[in-house]
């Protein structure tokens, strides 16, 4: 992707930081994700009363804030548009992710 923002002569100094922060907000993400897929979206935990309670694992919500930072990144850097339909048919993501 660098590549991709080099040719065009995208990667400015403030643009490098949003480069990082795009990069991180995507491990992130991925961190979380490999995390639910080993140990679940949900886990059991008892109350104090003894019942057992089904509780949504915290790596959930990092996942979902994680691709919500990674969507804004992206439009930041110019790699997304605000509308899907606007990618057109044969969709803009092959020309930067070759």
């Amino acid at each position: 992707m660098a590549s991709h923002l080099l040719a065009d002569g995208l990667l400015t100094a403030a643009r490098r930081a949003l480069l990082v922060g795009y990069c991180t907000a995507v491990a992130r993400a991925i961190r979380a994700e490999e995390t639910l897929l080993r140990e679940g979206r949900y886990y059991e935990t008892e109350t104090n009363r003894g019942s057992v309670m089904r509780r949504r694992h915290p790596a959930a919500q990092d996942s979902e804030q994680a691709w919500c930072a990674v969507r804004k990144f992206a439009r930041q850097l110019g790699l997304a548009t605000q509308n899907p339909d606007d990618l057109g048919a044969g969709g803009g993501r092959r020309a930067i992710f070759k």
